[in-house]
C-alpha cells in the first residue's frame, strides 16, 4: 500500500487480521502495542509494524530505532490500528494476514498475505536478501565495507581460502565510518 502511494494523513483507520495464536504476542495489550517503548516492544508491535509499513514500506533494523518508532506520525497511526482474530489463517503452517485500511474519504484498501515472506512456499529472492544485508551492516558500517563483506560472502564458494574475508571481519567496526543517510 505505501508502494501505491497512500498518504498517512487521508487513513481514517486500519483492521489488521492476525492469527489467533500471535495475537497475544503482537497485539495485546494493544494499549501498549501502541505505544512501544523500547527496540524490543517494537519488534513485537503489530501497531507499530504496520505504521512503519505504511509510513516507509519497511520494518528493517533502522526502523526499530527509538527516533523511528516515537516519530509523531507512526504514533498517529498506531492509535488508528485494530487488531483481530483472522478466521481464515493457516497458522501456525503460515503466518498469514490481512490489512484493510478505511481512507477519510470512505474508500477501503484490502491487502492479504496468505503466505508469509521468507517461508518455504515464498522464499526471499537473492536481491532481497543482498538488500537486507545492506541495510543492516550499513547501520554500523560504511557502505564501502559492507559491500566489501557481501562480495566477499558471495563468492565464497569460488574462494581457495577465506584470508580476505577473515582479515575484513576482523577489523574494529569503531575504526569504519558510518554511513550516513
Amino acid at each position: 500500500m505505501h508502494a501505491q502511494g497512500l498518504v498517512a494523513s487521508d487513513i481514517e483507520s486500519i483492521t489488521a487480521l492476525m492469527p489467533a495464536g500471535t495475537m497475544p504476542v503482537v497485539c495485546d495489550p494493544i494499549a501498549a502495542k501502541r505505544r512501544p517503548g523500547s527496540d524490543y516492544d517494537a519488534k513485537f508491535s503489530l501497531p507499530y509494524a504496520v505504521a512503519s509499513g505504511l509510513l516507509r514500506g519497511k520494518l528493517g533494523l533502522q526502523e526499530l530505532l527509538p527516533s523511528a518508532f516515537t516519530e509523531p506520525a507512526a504514533l498517529a497511526l498506531m492509535d488508528r490500528v485494530s487488531c483481530i482474530v483472522d478466521e481464515a489463517s493457516t497458522f501456525p503452517r503460515h503466518y498469514s494476514g490481512e490489512l484493510s485500511v478505511r481512507l477519510k474519504n470512505g474508500q477501503v484498501l484490502t491487502r492479504r498475505e496468505a503466505v508469509n515472506r521468507g517461508h518455504a512456499e515464498r522464499p526471499l529472492g537473492n536481491t532481497d536478501v543482498q538488500q537486507k544485508f545492506q541495510a543492516n551492516a550499513t547501520l554500523h558500517f560504511s557502505a564501502a565495507f559492507a559491500a566489501a563483506v557481501q562480495a566477499q560472502l558471495l563468492a565464497l564458494p569460488q574462494l581457495a581460502d577465506v584470508a580476505t574475508l577473515e582479515t575484513l571481519l576482523a577489523q574494529d567496526p569503531a575504526e569504519q565510518p558510518k554511513a550516513t543517510s
